[in-house]
Protein backbone atom coordinates (compact mmCIF):
# COMPACT_ATOMS: atom_id res chain seq x y z
CA UNK A 1 0.00 0.00 0.00
CA UNK A 2 1.35 3.44 -0.99
CA UNK A 3 0.89 6.57 1.22
CA UNK A 4 1.20 10.15 -0.09
CA UNK A 5 4.20 11.65 1.65
CA UNK A 6 3.00 14.10 4.17
CA UNK A 7 3.75 18.13 3.79
CA UNK A 8 6.69 18.09 6.78
CA UNK A 9 7.62 21.56 7.69
CA UNK A 10 10.66 22.20 10.24
CA UNK A 11 10.44 26.05 11.73
CA UNK A 12 12.88 26.91 14.50
CA UNK A 13 16.07 28.40 15.27
CA UNK A 14 19.12 25.86 13.26
CA UNK A 15 19.76 22.55 12.74
CA UNK A 16 16.36 22.30 9.84
CA UNK A 17 17.60 18.93 9.24
CA UNK A 18 17.49 17.30 12.40
CA UNK A 19 13.61 18.71 12.83
CA UNK A 20 12.85 17.78 9.59
CA UNK A 21 13.99 14.00 10.10
CA UNK A 22 11.99 14.33 14.20
CA UNK A 23 8.94 14.74 11.61
CA UNK A 24 9.59 12.45 9.35
CA UNK A 25 10.12 9.53 12.01
CA UNK A 26 7.02 10.41 13.75
CA UNK A 27 5.19 10.50 10.69
CA UNK A 28 6.03 6.94 10.08
CA UNK A 29 5.47 5.69 13.86
CA UNK A 30 2.18 7.36 13.89
CA UNK A 31 1.42 5.29 10.43
CA UNK A 32 2.41 2.21 12.10
CA UNK A 33 1.00 2.64 15.62
CA UNK A 34 -2.19 4.08 14.07
CA UNK A 35 -2.83 2.73 10.26
CA UNK A 36 -2.39 6.47 9.34
CA UNK A 37 0.29 8.88 9.80
CA UNK A 38 -0.51 13.08 9.63
CA UNK A 39 -0.99 14.55 6.33
CA UNK A 40 0.94 17.57 7.82
CA UNK A 41 3.80 18.31 10.77
CA UNK A 42 5.32 21.31 11.64
CA UNK A 43 8.59 21.12 14.15
CA UNK A 44 9.86 23.56 16.08
CA UNK A 45 13.23 23.09 18.13
CA UNK A 46 14.18 24.86 21.50
CA UNK A 47 17.53 25.20 23.43
CA UNK A 48 15.52 22.64 25.88
CA UNK A 49 13.39 20.43 23.33
CA UNK A 50 11.41 19.82 20.43
CA UNK A 51 7.88 20.48 19.68
CA UNK A 52 5.81 18.81 16.98
CA UNK A 53 2.34 19.63 15.65
CA UNK A 54 0.76 16.50 13.55
CA UNK A 55 -2.45 17.74 11.97
CA UNK A 56 -5.11 15.39 9.75
CA UNK A 57 -4.22 12.28 12.18
CA UNK A 58 -7.38 10.70 12.48
CA UNK A 59 -8.16 7.44 10.50
CA UNK A 60 -11.93 7.43 9.05
CA UNK A 61 -13.20 5.21 11.71
CA UNK A 62 -11.78 7.91 14.05
CA UNK A 63 -13.75 10.68 12.65
CA UNK A 64 -16.79 9.14 12.40
CA UNK A 65 -16.70 8.44 16.18
CA UNK A 66 -15.80 11.89 16.59
CA UNK A 67 -18.74 13.50 14.36
CA UNK A 68 -20.80 10.78 16.14
CA UNK A 69 -19.98 12.95 19.47
CA UNK A 70 -17.91 9.96 20.94
CA UNK A 71 -14.33 11.78 20.57
CA UNK A 72 -13.78 10.15 24.26
CA UNK A 73 -13.55 6.67 22.79
CA UNK A 74 -11.01 7.71 20.15
CA UNK A 75 -9.15 10.13 22.32
CA UNK A 76 -8.86 6.80 25.35
CA UNK A 77 -7.55 4.81 22.53
CA UNK A 78 -5.23 6.88 21.16
CA UNK A 79 -3.69 7.56 24.97
CA UNK A 80 -3.32 4.01 25.35
CA UNK A 81 -1.20 3.20 22.32
CA UNK A 82 0.66 6.01 22.72
CA UNK A 83 1.34 4.72 26.05
CA UNK A 84 2.48 1.25 25.26
CA UNK A 85 4.63 2.27 22.82
CA UNK A 86 6.50 5.36 24.81
CA UNK A 87 9.75 4.08 25.15
CA UNK A 88 9.62 3.14 21.03
CA UNK A 89 9.12 6.70 20.38
CA UNK A 90 11.19 7.82 23.05
CA UNK A 91 14.19 5.94 21.32
CA UNK A 92 13.35 7.02 18.00
CA UNK A 93 13.47 10.71 18.85
CA UNK A 94 16.77 10.25 21.03
CA UNK A 95 18.35 8.30 17.64
CA UNK A 96 17.18 11.50 15.49
CA UNK A 97 18.08 14.06 17.82
CA UNK A 98 21.38 12.49 19.45
CA UNK A 99 20.41 13.87 22.20
CA UNK A 100 18.87 12.17 25.50
CA UNK A 101 14.59 12.88 26.37
CA UNK A 102 14.16 13.73 29.80
CA UNK A 103 10.54 14.29 29.53
CA UNK A 104 8.08 13.74 27.05
CA UNK A 105 4.18 14.85 26.53
CA UNK A 106 1.39 14.42 24.66
CA UNK A 107 -1.17 16.04 23.72
CA UNK A 108 -4.38 14.85 21.54
CA UNK A 109 -7.52 16.67 20.57
CA UNK A 110 -9.81 14.81 18.60
CA UNK A 111 -12.30 17.41 17.77
CA UNK A 112 -9.45 19.66 16.18
CA UNK A 113 -7.56 16.40 14.56
CA UNK A 114 -4.69 17.11 15.95
CA UNK A 115 -1.75 15.42 18.11
CA UNK A 116 1.07 17.63 19.72
CA UNK A 117 4.35 15.77 21.05
CA UNK A 118 6.56 17.33 23.15
CA UNK A 119 10.08 16.39 24.18
CA UNK A 120 12.16 18.26 26.75
CA UNK A 121 15.85 17.34 26.18
CA UNK A 122 19.17 18.77 27.61
CA UNK A 123 19.60 22.68 27.16
CA UNK A 124 21.60 23.13 23.60
CA UNK A 125 21.55 23.54 20.37
CA UNK A 126 19.61 21.88 18.27
CA UNK A 127 22.47 19.52 17.42
CA UNK A 128 22.86 18.91 21.56
CA UNK A 129 26.36 20.42 21.44
CA UNK A 130 26.11 24.14 22.77
CA UNK A 131 24.69 24.31 26.45
CA UNK A 132 24.14 27.95 26.28
CA UNK A 133 20.72 29.16 27.70
CA UNK A 134 17.78 30.55 25.51
CA UNK A 135 18.36 34.32 25.18
CA UNK A 136 14.77 34.78 25.54
CA UNK A 137 10.95 33.38 25.74
CA UNK A 138 7.74 34.30 24.19
CA UNK A 139 4.44 32.67 25.97
CA UNK A 140 1.70 33.18 23.94
CA UNK A 141 -0.98 35.91 24.89
CA UNK A 142 -4.07 34.22 27.07
CA UNK A 143 -6.99 34.31 25.11
CA UNK A 144 -9.89 35.64 26.63
CA UNK A 145 -12.30 33.73 29.50
CA UNK A 146 -14.58 31.30 27.65
CA UNK A 147 -13.15 31.70 24.38
CA UNK A 148 -11.26 28.61 22.65
CA UNK A 149 -8.47 29.04 20.31
CA UNK A 150 -9.92 28.42 17.00
CA UNK A 151 -7.82 26.37 14.44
Amino acid sequence: MSFPEPNVSHIGREGGAVRNHLSTALVKLYRELFGRGPATTTTYAFDTGYVTFLRDVLAPHERLLVESGRSDLVCEARMAIREAERDRLIGEVQGVTGRPVLHDSFQFQPERDLAIELFWTPAGSDEGADHAQAPYAIAPAPYPEGQLMSR
